[in-house]
């Protein structure tokens, strides 16, 4: 999805805390760019 100026779409970031069900996680990524700490898979940091 483009807007009019041919630029890409930038979707504000959002940091994603708690575990919640498919259906609001996936309503959630639609508008936000997610950052979610249980579905990368990697540590966090000491």
């Amino acid at each position: 999805m483009a807007s009019a100026g041919g630029n890409p779409l930038v979707l504000p970031a959002v940091l994603h805390l708690r575990r919640s069900d498919a259906d609001f996680t996936a309503a959630l990524s639609e508008r936000f760019r997610v950052l979610d700490f249980f579905s990368s898979g990697e540590p966090l940091p000491a």
